[in-house]
């Protein structure tokens, strides 16, 4: 219950944050168009209740993402997993949303890189269970930016999941992931050129 507590006071304390309208740096503005994130953001899941060997990997590994504002995107991702080691098949179906707050403003037109915190929630239906899952939590991680904007993300993410939808399976549990994810900013070239 206490990590519980935790994690919902860590989620809208950061909502909170991200409230607060971001202002452009310094003799700029924010342009009208809103670059859009395109990439992959490959899953792997091993719960502690999963027998041994046993583990999901995300079959559709895309993420999208769109800017907000000078420091917040918002980030969709698909989780079709494929469970492995078990019964074989899809296990869950369902979507992951977070918002990463970048701690350093980054400039007109250029692209995230630095610390980031954000909120996520996920929900999925388990369709080996016949339930569904809900998952409240923080990723807190690094963005390095390359050449060309392409870039890769590194986050540490910790929450709590709620099992509900069948009494046998109903439950809550602590929740620790590693998440990397790896792609692109599209239009960014188009705002540089301006």
């Amino acid at each position: 219950m206490k990590t519980i507590a935790k994690t919902t006071t860590l989620l809208v304390a950061t909502l909170g944050a991200l409230a607060v309208p971001a202002s452009p740096a310094a003799g700029q503005s924010r342009s009208e168009e809103r670059p859009l994130f395109i990439g992959v953001q490959p899953m792997v899941t091993i719960e502690p209740f999963y027998e041994s060997g046993e583990f999901d990997v995300n079959v559709l590994p895309a993420v999208v993402g769109l800017e907000l504002s000078a420091s917040v995107d918002l980030k969709i991702a698909p989780i079709a997993s494929w469970q492995f080691g078990g019964h074989g098949g899809i296990r869950h179906l369902g979507a992951e949303i977070n918002a990463p707050y970048y701690f350093r403003e980054r400039p007109e037109g250029g692209s995230d890189k630095g610390f980031f915190g954000a909120p996520l929630v996920a929900y999925t239906r388990n369709l080996m269970d016949d339930g569904n899952e809900v998952t409240v939590g923080v990723e807190v991680g690094y963005t390095i930016l390359f050449e060309g904007g392409t870039e890769l993300k590194i986050g540490l993410q910790e929450g709590a999941t709620f099992f509900f939808g069948n009494p046998d399976t109903e439950k809550t549990v602590n929740r620790f992931g590693i998440k990397i994810s790896f792609g692109k900013w599209l239009s960014r070239q188009a705002r540089r050129a301006r």
